[in-house]
């Protein structure tokens, strides 16, 4: 019957394109997965509707305006640095405050690139100089992407929440040792400080936050936590410099 044959090949083609839609979001799906696996953590792909990803030009621009900024700042910064004598307490504090806007510099300009691509994303850095706690700026506010990447591969395997001295240490540990080959790689020799560094900030990590002083003080007192805070962090943060000499 005409009609009959009609329906039987409706019901044909609706069946092909449903499963043509389900391979197309199963390739969907498996491209996010692909995805994942390349991008560091924080970076995510963009909630579209059957998981397509939607470009951010907006948030692009952004980012692009703002690394800009901030390595044209970086390189006033630097000026100034190349001017002053190398014991210079300003030259230690102001080569601090050029390497972060370096860095954050052209991780902004990577995260243009994210944008358009259609990937969401946790920015890298948080405003790492509001920081009340020396937890806050390396667990929420520095690098976020390889805070993220540290606390699922390193600090949680080793310790997690049942021992986080000993998870703290290690993450630190393994930071310090990723900046030794980083610069020896540059400089070609072996100085210690990085692993300094990096071992006395899990160790000033772990003791402001375990101790209740110091929680009480950024709850009650946010100000004064946030000078004790940044005197550590500068303070501390010669070695450092001294480690990319």
């Amino acid at each position: 019957h005409p009609d009959r044959a009609r329906v039987e090949r409706v019901v044909v083609e609706i069946g092909f394109q449903q499963r043509l839609g389900d391979r197309q979001i199963v390739g969907v799906e498996r491209h996010r997965r692909v995805d994942q696996a390349r991008v560091p953590a924080g970076v995510r792909s963009g909630s579209g509707r059957h998981g397509v990803r939607l470009t951010d030009p907006r948030r692009a621009a952004h980012s692009l305006l703002r690394g800009l900024c901030q390595l044209g700042l970086a390189w006033l910064v630097m000026v100034v640095v190349l001017r002053l004598d190398v014991r210079n307490p300003v030259q230690l504090f102001t080569t601090q405050f050029g390497f972060y806007l370096v860095v954050a510099g052209v991780f902004n300009l990577v995260e243009v690139t994210l944008s358009l691509r259609g990937l969401d994303y946790d920015d890298l850095f948080n405003n790492p100089f509001g920081s009340l706690t020396p937890g806050e700026f390396w667990g929420r506010r520095w690098n976020t992407w390889v805070s993220h990447l540290l606390h699922r591969y390193v600090f949680v395997p080793v310790g997690g929440r049942r021992h986080p001295l000993r998870g703290t240490l290690a993450a630190f540990t393994v930071s310090g040792a990723f900046h030794e080959v980083f610069f020896w790689f540059g400089t070609r020799e072996f100085s210690g400080w990085m692993g300094s560094y990096f071992l006395l900030q899990g160790a000033l990590v772990a003791a402001t936050s375990h101790a209740r002083f110091f929680r009480r003080l950024a709850r009650r007192v946010p100000a004064l936590a946030w000078v004790l805070t940044t005197v550590l962090m500068l303070s501390t943060g010669i070695m450092f410099v001294r480690g990319m000499d």
